[in-house]
């Protein structure tokens, strides 16, 4: 769901078979066992993660094409919506990383974000993460997806993405919600 100068894989298929085609692509395409790695490592620094608990509209400014189901994008902070700084998508049950995220093991998952809040409404999340690189982890199941952004022991944000009832509970101390576009 990337836009701006280039288009991701899902943008194309969004512009050939439309918002509710490409949901079952995406979530048939990324849930299959073994298809991408459960744990990526991506470029930290600011990143902006676009929560939609209801999904979103076109939306023209940012070259978004409709896309109905609950989701979340995560990008590197800037200006536009490009493909080079797309991260993560994840929607309910399924999702894809960013060409330049790597595959990553190693350290356990943690499970605790330290001065927690809790998000429930559509938002663009935009975090000031100092590490160079940040760790990201998908977990699906058939009902939702739940997303985590952390490095080392410290987990900065994790989202859970279904059909009903999405939320994500981010650190106070370095995130902070604004407009979604």
């Amino acid at each position: 769901m990337t836009g701006g100068g280039g288009r991701s894989t899902v943008v194309r298929f969004v512009s050939i078979l439309g918002a509710m085609a490409v949901s079952a692509v995406v979530l048939a395409g990324t849930a299959a066992p073994g298809t991408a790695p459960p744990r990526v490592v991506c470029g930290g620094g600011s990143t902006t993660v676009l929560f939609w608990p209801h999904g979103h509209p076109a939306i023209p400014a940012v070259n978004f094409p409709a896309y109905p189901p609950p989701h979340i994008e995560v990008y590197k902070t800037g200006p536009r919506y490009l493909d080079y700084d797309f991260r993560a998508f994840v929607g309910p049950g399924g999702g894809s990383w960013g060409k330049q995220c790597r595959p990553a093991s190693g350290i356990p998952s943690p499970s605790r974000v330290k001065k927690a809040r809790k998000l429930t409404a559509e938002a663009a999340l935009v975090c000031s993460f100092k590490s160079p690189a940040l760790h990201l982890e998908r977990t699906d199941t058939s009902g939702g997806s739940t997303l985590k952004i952390f490095v080392g022991t410290d987990l900065y944000l994790a989202a859970v993405v279904q059909a009903t009832g999405s939320f994500v509970t981010y650190n106070a101390s370095l995130c902070t919600p604004r407009a979604a576009p």
